[in-house]
């Protein structure tokens, strides 16, 4: 009776300790760590996308002693440069923790990653490129082939910019 009040006891105790919790700190529509110049209601550059992501900032406890806090910043970070990206949409922050003598806390940003278009990327008509626009709902990223669909086309400027202009006829530099 004793032994089975003991080992009773000691899984009680051991069922919390064993344990760990997740918590979602948020969703987000667009975050970014870098720096995104916008001009006129717009981002001034064009994005590809990069692909879901993952970062994560973690932390270790050793017998109750911390090595340090993680940072929602460092986990962005390392999100965002795992596939070379500038920005996050649709991001995910989760705080985790976990702690058997040695133990962990992380923080986890997860999301769709876009970087800027290379100039090839720009001038190549099949890669889809998108803008970051001010929209009636807030930020949205828009892709130009829908402004193509509408009429507008992507005319280059100097080998570094383009222009929407209307009903352009390729090629001659006059409109329609």
């Amino acid at each position: 009776m004793k032994n089975t009040l003991l080992a009773t006891l000691c899984c009680l105790l051991l069922i919390p300790a064993l344990s760990g919790c997740v918590r979602r700190l948020g969703d987000f529509t667009i975050i970014s760590t870098k720096n995104v110049a916008f001009t006129g209601g717009k981002v001034s550059s064009q994005y590809v996308e990069a692909g879901r992501c993952i970062g994560k900032d973690t932390k270790y406890i050793i017998l109750f002693i911390p090595t340090g806090n993680p940072s929602i910043e460092q986990a962005a970070d390392n999100c965002i440069e795992s596939v070379s990206g500038h920005l996050l949409t649709n991001a995910v922050m989760k705080s985790s923790w976990y702690y058997l003598l040695i133990g962990a806390t992380s923080m986890v940003v997860e999301g769709d990653a876009w970087k800027e278009a290379t100039s090839s990327e720009l001038l190549d008509p099949n890669t889809e490129k998108y803008e970051l626009v001010n929209g009636p709902n807030g930020l949205e990223m828009v892709s130009t082939k829908s402004k193509l669909a509408s009429g507008l086309v992507f005319v280059p400027d100097n080998p570094n910019t383009y222009s929407l202009v209307e009903d352009h006829l390729p090629g001659t530099g006059e409109s329609k």
